[in-house]
């Protein structure tokens, strides 16, 4: 049995004994068999949530369709999916479930229908929390550079939300309250490693993932000779580029941190550490041949022979917010220690600098909101590795070792709130990618929402960073029933 089924069942234990326990300490209450406030109590304790909701998103930017009549055709997608949240809370303990189905989680990670299960203990000034979970650490909204133990999902690109888009994961947190300048003391750690999930077929491939496979299939096909076991192992490599990657069920890709946060005078304020692993794989060119070789002949690959790998990450973090007249104000600064220090290695990531800061401000007019904020990093000796291969020095742009990004959204709202206007604007400083993201909101009553939104994507070149995906400008319409 792999690793993470083992740390699911035994979360899922733990979360049953629990509820068990706290059943058990008020079983004086039931002393009146079948008496109706006890039931009732008991119930209380439960609460039940869930949505489902129906996207229609139309693709609008036809311009790379040959389509034979001369026509237009609008590529036009239905995206259901629905969740369902169930929450048991004691005197001293919660048990969180949440599952989530869209056809993306169940055709390929099917794991993740379990999107959290959480046990949490109160202990007096200590928080202990277990099982498939996600922590958030950082002052960003919505954006981060602090955030380093759940990965992200963008097999939808950057379309929903933050939170939705990070990737739970077996985890154990403890939070000890300090009843000084109200400071906490954090501690992470996690078993397993979750790295990006990417698509791999459709719209939303990225070009890394279009030329990885590309690579490999063409590596392949020259070296195959004959009809015999090598022609059936490069089929089976050509389909299934996922035997490249490493084998991540292993305590050696476990992840920890601290952070302490506290309170001083107006400003919160955090200090972090965390030790683990880059969520993007490395390629190293100079494997690839030995590695290919090794499969096409035995049908298998030691973890030596592997050409893509996760590269190791310490990231020590500064973070912050406060108000200054009416501005809320936030900031985030992170160094990434890797184990190339020098940048003289082209297969590992070099040393990086990474920041956010940023504010929003409520405006004096239909209950409006402006939030702004910017985000950047900028690799050390970039310049010691010249090798502008793709697949040679990782860390190698066209446009540079700076890479910055401006965000700003702004937020309104009418008729107690029935109607909620909003665009997102991303822009890309260096690159040239402008990504604008309107959306309207429209609430019937507290258990439906209709949504009309859409995105529009314009890159200044082919070296911006979201060229691969020029032409999936989209507008959508969604129906979200909540109970």
């Amino acid at each position: 049995m792999k690793l993470n089924k083992i740390i699911l069942i035994t979360s899922a234990l733990l979360l049953g004994a629990v509820a068990y326990a706290e059943d058990f300490d008020s079983f004086g209450d039931f002393g009146d068999f079948g008496d109706d406030s006890s039931s009732a109590g008991l119930s209380s304790k439960l609460e039940v949530n869930g949505s489902a909701e129906v996207e229609l998103r139309a693709y609008v930017d036809t311009s790379n369709k040959d389509n034979k009549d001369g026509a237009d055709k609008i590529d036009v997608k239905a995206l259901p999916n629905a969740n369902l949240d169930l929450k048991y809370s004691g005197s001293k303990s919660d048990v969180e479930l949440k599952l989530k189905v869209d056809e993306d989680t169940i055709k390929n990670h099917p794991v993740d229908v379990i999107d959290e299960a959480v046990l949490r203990g109160y202990f007096g000034n200590f928080t202990l929390e277990a099982g498939k979970m996600r922590v958030v650490w950082g002052k960003g909204d919505k954006l981060h550079v602090l955030d380093n133990f759940n990965a992200d999902d963008y097999s939808d690109f950057i379309i929903p939300d933050y939170l939705d888009r990070r990737i739970s994961t077996p985890m154990v947190r403890g939070v000890y309250s300090l009843p000084v300048a109200n400071m906490n003391l954090e501690a992470v750690y996690t078993p397993l490693l979750p790295v990006d999930q990417f698509a791999t077929d459709g719209r939303w491939v990225p070009s890394q993932v279009s030329a990885l496979t590309a690579a490999v299939t063409s590596a392949v096909k020259s070296r195959v000779t004959g009809f015999g076991p090598e022609l059936i192992n490069a089929s089976n490599l050509s389909s299934n580029t996922k035997l490249l990657y490493p084998d991540l069920m292993t305590l050696k890709y476990g992840q920890f941190g601290g952070r302490i946060t506290a309170t001083l005078g107006q400003v919160d304020f955090g200090v972090s550490y965390y030790n683990g692993w880059y969520k993007q794989p490395s390629f190293n060119a100079l494997k690839m041949s030995t590695c290919l070789a090794s499969y096409l002949a035995n049908g298998t690959i030691s973890e030596s022979q592997k050409f893509l790998a996760y590269d190791k990450k310490q990231t020590f973090g500064l973070e912050a917010s406060t108000v200054i007249w009416h501005f809320n104000v936030r900031a985030e600064a992170a160094y990434n220690l890797t184990d190339d220090v020098d940048g003289t290695n082209p297969y590992v990531h070099n040393n990086s600098v990474s920041w956010l800061g940023g504010f929003d401000i409520d405006l004096p007019f239909w209950n409006a909101n402006l939030n702004v904020q910017e985000t950047g990093t900028y690799i050390f000796n970039g310049d010691k590795c010249d090798q502008r291969s793709l697949f040679r020095d990782v860390d190698y742009n066209s446009k540079g070792y700076m890479n910055n990004k401006l965000v700003a959204n702004i937020t309104t709202s009418f008729l107690n709130d029935k109607i909620a206007p909003e665009v997102t604007v991303m822009y890309g400083i260096e690159r040239g990618d402008l990504v604008v993201m309107p959306k309207i909101v429209f609430k019937p009553d507290q258990n439906l929402t209709l949504t009309a939104s859409g995105m529009i994507i314009n890159c200044a070149s082919e070296e911006s960073e979201f060229y691969a995906w020029r032409r999936n400008s989209f507008a959508s319409i969604s129906a979200k029933y909540q109970f």
